[in-house]
């Protein structure tokens, strides 16, 4: 028979163990963004804020993903924002609209508003982690099952998701604008999601 000493000391262990895992809230915020649930929703409708701008377009493009997968998107909007012939904003760079060659015009985050027009706290908190990250490689992500034939340097593939980089060149005024978005969202609080991002790596 176990002693009452005994049990106490399996459960203080269990617990520090659990709370000092860095990938446990990340696992929440996983297992939230592939549930059907959604704490603390955020209207997409005519959104300006640049951090739900993130969110909104990682929830249309990738919600359900792997957190690498959402995470990535966030850094392929960034990796934009930072790079010459790209608009200088999260919200600008969700929202662009470009020409097909069949004349229709078509947004290049087409899924942004998201299946519902919110978001949960989870693509929130995947948003948080990209800005954290910082710019990706990639500007360019479809799906697997899509052949485009984009004459892009191709960098691989997460989830349902193929990444690909194009030539343009990262600009001073990108960079600054990156720089003022982290200290917009941040402030002097990125710990805990410095700590979320090297979880889900």
């Amino acid at each position: 028979m176990i002693s009452s000493d005994m049990r106490f000391f399996v459960f203080a262990c269990l617990a520090v163990s659990l709370l000092s895992e860095p990938s446990f809230a990340a696992r929440r915020y996983v297992r939230q963004a592939r549930g059907r649930s959604c704490s603390r929703p955020v209207s997409c409708y005519n959104q300006t804020n640049e951090l739900y701008c993130m969110a909104c377009a990682i929830s249309g493009e990738a919600r359900g993903e792997p957190a690498e997968g959402q995470v990535a998107v966030g850094q392929v909007i960034l990796a934009r924002v930072v790079r010459s012939g790209y608009p200088k904003s999260t919200c600008g760079v969700t929202h662009q609209a470009v020409r097909t060659r069949y004349g229709s015009v078509i947004h290049q985050f087409d899924g942004w508003a998201g299946d519902h027009g919110h978001v949960c706290e989870a693509q929130v908190n995947f948003a948080r982690i990209a800005l954290n990250k910082g710019p990706g490689r990639a500007t360019n992500f479809h799906a697997s099952y899509m052949n485009p034939h984009w004459r892009l340097a191709r960098l691989g593939r997460i989830g349902g998701h193929i990444f690909y980089a194009d030539r343009s060149s990262v600009t001073r005024s990108g960079w600054q604008k990156y720089a003022d978005l982290q200290r917009t969202i941040f402030g002097g609080q990125r710990t805990e999601y410095a700590s979320l991002a090297n979880a889900i790596e």
